[in-house]
C-alpha cells in the first residue's frame, strides 16, 4: 500500500459522484483504494473453516451486497482455485480466503478489521452460526502467526452491522493495544463504559424499543464523536419504531447537527414526517438526501412510497426503478415495486419482481408470503404452496396464512382429482388438517372418495356428514345414494 496516500485518504474527504465523503465503510474505502494505485492486492478474510466451490455463489452475493450502491462501478466475478475465490476489480486482484490461507507479505500491509469477523455467518439476512471463542486475542495471534506486521490498522466498529453479537461489538479499539503487545485486560463489553450500548442493542434485537431508548439515554453522557452521532441516530430509530415520531424527529435533527451530510438521518426524518401526515416535508427530506447524493437509493425508494400514498402510480414506479438502477440488490424496494404491480393487477410483472427479491434472499418472509398469495390468484397452486410454506413455517401464529394454505391445498386437491392424480387425497386431507372447520373441503373429500380411486364409500359418507354438520349444503340425493351403497 501507498501508506502516505492511505493516510491522506483517511484524513480527507474524497469525491463520490458530486458528493464529498469520508471512507467510513468497506464499500467506499475499497473502491477508492482499488481505483487508485494505492493498493496492489485486496484480500477479504472470512471466518469459514473451509472454502469450496459451493461457497462461490454465496460469497459473490455477499461481496456484491457489501459494495451496495457502488455497483455502478462494477463488481468482480470470482473463480475458485486452491481454496480461494479470486476475482478482479479495476485490474487489481481480489481474493476471498480464510486467514490460514493468507500468503506471507513482503510488501507493506494495511489491515482493515471489521469486528463482524468474529462470527461465522451465512446468507442474507445474516444468520449467526457460532459465537467467537475468545475476543479479540485469537485474531491478533492468527495474524502474527502469518508474520503479518501491519503498518496501518483501521477498525470498523460494526455499530451498524448485524452479524456480531452485541457483547463483542464495541471493543474494536482494544485491538490497537493488542497489536502493540499491551493486553487491555478485558474481552467483554460488560467491563467497558459501553455497557448501555450493549443493553440497548440487546433490547433492539428483541423489539424492546422503550427499554432501548432508556439505555441509550443513559449512555448519552459517555458518548462523543462518532458514538454520539450513533446514539442520537439510534434513539431516533427506536422512537420511530415505537411510534414516537415527534421525538424521533428531534433526535434525527440532533444527529444532523453533528453530521449534516448524514443521508440516513435525512431519509429517516422524511419517513417520520410521512407517518405524521406531513407529506410535503417528507418529500422535502427525501429530495434533500438525493440532492446530496444522487446515487442514494433509499430516498428514491421512500419517494416512491410517498407517491404511492398520494395515488401517483406512474411516478412511484419511476422512483422505484431509479432506486433499483442505483442499487440492483435493494430488497425492500423490489418488494415495494412488486406490491405496487400486484395492487394494480399486473400479476406477471409483480411475480417477476418478487422472484428477483427471492434470488437475493430466498428465505425472505414478506417476499415468500406475497408471491405465494399471487401464485394462488394465478392458479399456480404448487408454486404457491412452495413459497407460502417457507413463510408459514416461521410464522405459525399467522391465522390468515394458515387459512390460505388450507384453501390452496383444497384447490390443488381438486385439480389433481380432475387429472385422476392420486395425490388428491393427500392435498384434501391437508386442507382439513390446517382448517378443521373447512366444510367445502370435507364435501370435496366426500365426492372424491365416491368417484375417484381409491374409492371408499364409508369415508365418502363420513366426510359428507362432516360437511353437513359444519353447515355445507350437501346434495341430499348424493348423500342418500352413498348411504345405500354402504
Amino acid at each position: 500500500a501507498d501508506l502516505e496516500g492511505v493516510k491522506k485518504l483517511e484524513a480527507d474527504p474524497y469525491e463520490l459522484g458530486n458528493r464529498k465523503v469520508k471512507p467510513l465503510t468497506f464499500a467506499n474505502y475499497a473502491y477508492v483504494a482499488l481505483r487508485s494505485d494505492m493498493v496492489k492486492e485486496f484480500y477479504w478474510v472470512v471466518p469459514d473453516r473451509r472454502l469450496t466451490k459451493d461457497s462461490l455463489a454465496e460469497y459473490e452475493r455477499l461481496f456484491r451486497k457489501l459494495l451496495g450502491g457502488d455497483l455502478k462501478y462494477g463488481a468482480p466475478d470470482f473463480s475458485f482455485s486452491r481454496g480461494m475465490l479470486k476475482g478482479k476489480l479495476f485490474s487489481k486482484d481480489i481474493f476471498i480466503c480464510r486467514i490460514n490461507d493468507l500468503p506471507s507479505f513482503k510488501e507493506k500491509v494495511l489491515l482493515d478489521i471489521d469486528v463482524d469477523y468474529f462470527t461465522t455467518f451465512k446468507g442474507t439476512p445474516a444468520i449467526v452460526l457460532e459465537k467467537p471463542g475468545s475476543y479479540p486475542e485469537d485474531l491478533v495471534a492468527a495474524i502474527k502467526r502469518k508474520n503479518i506486521r501491519p503498518e496501518i490498522i483501521t477498525i470498523a466498529y460494526s455499530v451498524e452491522g448485524g452479524y456480531t453479537p452485541a457483547i463483542y461489538k464495541y471493543l474494536g479499539s482494544d485491538l490497537y493495544s493488542l497489536f502493540k503487545g499491551v493486553k487491555p485486560g478485558k474481552t467483554d463489553v460488560k467491563d467497558s463504559k459501553n455497557i448501555f450500548l450493549y443493553k440497548a442493542e440487546t433490547d433492539m434485537l428483541k423489539g424492546n424499543y422503550i427499554s432501548a431508548i432508556d439505555n441509550l439515554k443513559k449512555f448519552m453522557p459517555e458518548a462523543e464523536g462518532r458514538f454520539l452521532l450513533f446514539a442520537h441516530f439510534k434513539l431516533g430509530w427506536c422512537m420511530e419504531k415505537a411510534g414516537d415520531y415527534s421525538n424521533a424527529i428531534s433526535e434525527y435533527k440532533q444527529a444532523l447537527a453533528i453530521d449534516p451530510e448524514s443521508l440516513a438521518c435525512l431519509n429517516n426524518l422524511g419517513q417520520c414526517f410521512a407517518e405524521l401526515g406531513n407529506n410535503q416535508e417528507a418529500r422535502s427530506q427525501f429530495e434533500a438526501a438525493i440532492k446530496k447524493d444522487p446515487d442514494y437509493a433509499n430516498s428514491y425508494n421512500n419517494l416512491g412510497t410517498y407517491f404511492v400514498r398520494n395515488n401517483l402510480f406512474n411516478e412511484a414506479v419511476e422512483q422505484y426503478k431509479i432506486a433499483l438502477n442505483k442499487k440492483p440488490y435493494f430488497l425492500e424496494c423490489l418488494i415495494n415495486l412488486g406490491n405496487l404491480y400486484a395492487e394494480k393487477g399486473d400479476y406477471a410483472a409483480s411475480s417477476g419482481i418478487y422472484e428477483r427479491a427471492l434470488e437475493i434472499d430466498p428465505a425472505n418472509p414478506e417476499a415468500n408470503s406475497k408471491i405465494g398469495w399471487l401464485y394462488n390468484l394465478m392458479g399456480l397452486y404448487e408454486k404457491a404452496l412452495l413459497h407460502l410454506n417457507l413463510y408459514y413455517n416461521k410464522n405459525k401464529s399467522d391465522k390468515e396464512a394458515r387459512a390460505l394454505l388450507s384453501r390452496i391445498h383444497n384447490s390443488l386437491g381438486m385439480e389433481y382429482g380432475k387429472a385422476m392424480d392420486k395425490r388428491w387425497e393427500k392435498e384434501l386431507k391437508e386442507a382439513v388438517s390446517l382448517n378443521p372447520d373447512y366444510a367445502e373441503a370435507y364435501n370435496n373429500l366426500a365426492v372424491s372418495y365416491a368417484f375417484l380411486k381409491p374409492r371408499n364409500i364409508r369415508m365418502a359418507v363420513y366426510y359428507a356428514m362432516k360437511a353437513k354438520e359444519l353447515g355445507y349444503n350437501v346434495n341430499e340425493d348424493f348423500l342418500h345414494a352413498l348411504k345405500s351403497q354402504r
